[in-house]
């Protein structure tokens, strides 16, 4: 079958990562995929599509990065949706959440080329829009005109115009099973977890030894007595109080008598974060974006691995890309009692506190630091569950069945 993933952002963010695993495995059964980013992450593909005929949105000629995945402008395919005939259309759209900018293109895209859709969700969209709008989540599906007007055009979702869409569309995917109190009932859905990239992390090797990981906490600015904690990722609305919790964590452990570092990667998208954080700041050192390629070798050398997130509407919903991750890395995770968290056995396959506060990650971090047999039995424990668990080709295995049976449904075969 031929697929056009319609995405919200470039091809650099997490879900980016989760498109292109995603069409890997479904190339290996003949499968052909492309996907359609915004114009302002495309502008690199202008002269590689012409958008002259529908199947140049899935030639190879058109590749960009790894794996010959073709990657278009959202202006492409709408050049597309006008030339070419019908049978040279795809056969089904993914949109890749209902956010207003893919909402909009894939409703014309199912108008004009008359082919089903699936919409993936992987988040409480509410939750994200009132975090961006500044309103209490209660009162997010009541707001007027004019506060939403303030998500016009953005990678947001328009919290009536959402739920339009999500009764249009044909079927549903979710990355958490949650998040089915928004598919609609009585139209296909599927629930499948992410996997971690196997070319970068590689459950079969140990890892590195104890000195290759201290002198890569060095290269970090960690000392020797220091204890190393490692957090991936981006500080935004969404999650910044749960980051201030992993920031004030850092600063009671070390006035607690447990010299500690926080390496933080990704960028900071909340105005004034660092200056509100105060004395914590000094026990972080934060790298800035670092390339894909580099993240594996930090997160095995860490001491241990971090996830913060208050239980509720945002993380209950959600399955943060870098869990997989860190799991197949075989260091110590301590996360919260909610999305993944509500899966794993604390002390088992990670250490699992129960609302995310911070004397509760204090003492997660305590326990760890007096037994290394217990870091140990985590990282292996938890090496084993990714393996298990969270692989890609199960994924795409569950995700194209959900395919298939949405094309049976509206009258197409694969």
């Amino acid at each position: 079958m031929k697929i056009l993933f319609i995405l919200y952002h470039g091809m650099e963010c997490n879900s980016a990562h989760h498109v292109r695993a995603l069409a890997e495995q479904l190339a290996l059964v003949g499968d052909r995929c492309a996907v359609a980013v915004p114009d302002a992450f495309a502008s690199e593909l202008a002269d590689a599509v012409s958008g002259d005929t529908v199947e140049a949105l899935f030639s190879k000629s058109t590749a960009v990065g790894e794996g010959g995945l073709p990657v278009v402008s959202f202006s492409a395919v709408q050049r597309a949706l006008g030339v070419g005939p019908v049978e040279e259309r795809a056969d089904i759209v993914v949109a890749w959440t209902p956010r207003e900018n893919v909402r909009r293109l894939a409703v014309e895209v199912m108008r004009r080329w008359r082919i089903p859709c699936v919409v993936h969700l992987e988040d409480n969209e509410d939750a994200i829009t009132a975090r961006y709008l500044d309103v209490p989540y209660a009162r997010v599906e009541a707001m007027g005109w004019w506060t939403l007007r303030r998500i016009r055009g953005l990678a947001l979702s328009h919290p009536r115009r959402m739920r339009t869409f999500l009764q249009q569309v044909d079927g549903t995917s979710m990355i958490i099973s949650r998040l089915t109190e928004f598919a609609t009932c009585c139209k296909p859905q599927r629930v499948f977890w992410p996997g971690y990239d196997e070319k970068l992390f590689a459950t079969e090797s140990g890892g590195p030894d104890l000195e290759a990981r201290r002198q890569k906490l060095r290269d970090y600015g960690v000392a020797d007595n220091e204890l190393g904690l490692v957090y991936t990722g981006n500080i935004h609305y969404g999650n910044a109080e749960d980051m201030e919790i992993l920031y004030q964590t850092v600063a009671m452990l070390n006035r607690g008598g447990i010299p500690t570092h926080l390496i933080r990667t990704g960028e900071t998208h909340v105005a004034d974060f660092e200056e509100k954080m105060g004395e914590a700041t000094r026990h972080v050192v934060s790298p800035g974006l670092l390339p894909r390629e580099e993240l594996p070798h930090l997160i095995r050398a860490a001491d241990i691995l971090v996830q913060p997130g208050l239980p509720g509407p945002f993380n209950d919903y959600r399955f943060p890309s870098k869990l997989p991750e860190y799991l197949a890395a075989g260091r110590p995770v301590i996360m919260t009692r909610t999305n993944l968290g509500s899966y794993l056995t604390d002390g088992e396959q990670a250490l699992v506190v129960p609302n995310g506060k911070v004397e509760e990650m204090v003492e997660a971090v305590q326990r760890l630091v007096a037994s290394s047999h217990l870091c140990e039995q985590i990282g292996r424990e938890g090496r084993d569950f990714a393996r298990r668990e969270l692989r890609w080709y199960k994924a795409a295995k569950v995700f194209r069945e959900l395919l298939t049976e949405v094309l049976e449904a509206t009258g197409d075969k694969v």
